[in-house]
This record gives structure tokens, sequence and C-alpha cells, in this order.
């Protein structure tokens, strides 16, 4: 019967140790689009990928995180380049400083 205890304790212990990695993981996302809303409130300008990832507000490899937002379209972001390669910028959505015209962008991962 120990043995039996010892058993389903361990099998518990290993569930809770893949729980906790899924919980820990759901809450960074969470900490990482309110900084990234934070930020792009406080700078009431449209701000690049580039920028964003350079003040380590939003990684390249998080960038697929916020398509949601995209796609709600509580976020904006569109290319302002005029050339082939993209320069894409992101800004909270209905801003008065968006301009008049530009196709939105749903995918930047």
């Amino acid at each position: 019967m120990a043995n039996a205890i010892k058993l389903a304790e361990y099998f518990f212990n290993q569930s809770m140790e893949m729980l906790e990695s899924v919980i820990d993981q759901d809450l960074m996302d969470e900490a990482m689009i309110e900084r990234l809303f934070n930020y792009l409130k406080k700078a009431s300008k449209p701000c690049s990928l580039r920028h964003l990832d350079k003040a380590k507000v939003l990684k390249k490899r998080d960038r697929k995180k916020i398509e949601e937002y995209l796609e709600g379209g509580e976020i904006a972001c569109w290319n302002v380049s005029k050339s082939n390669r993209r320069s894409l910028v992101i800004s909270i959505a209905k801003q008065p400083f968006i301009p008049d015209g530009v196709e939105f962008i749903k995918k930047v991962a």
C-alpha cells in the first residue's frame, strides 16, 4: 500500500510540473500583451516592430501572439515602406495619427 501511495504521488507531481509550465507561459503572455498596450499608449504614435524589439517590449518570437488582437481590431499594423522590403508599424487601433487609406495587416509573424 505504501508503494502505491508513493507511485500516486510521483505521477501527481509529474502532472503538476507539466501544468505549472503551461500556467506560467499564459501569465507571461498576458504580461507581454499588457506591456505592449501600455507602451503604445504612452508612445501616442505608431511604433515600428523593430523599435519594439529593441525596446524589449515585443520580441520577434512573440509576434505571433498578437495576431488575435490584430484580427480583433484592437491593434492596427500597416506597412509604411514604399519599396519591396516591408517596414511594419503598429499602433492601438482608431488613433487619429493612423493615415487614411492604409491597408491593415493581420499577420506579422
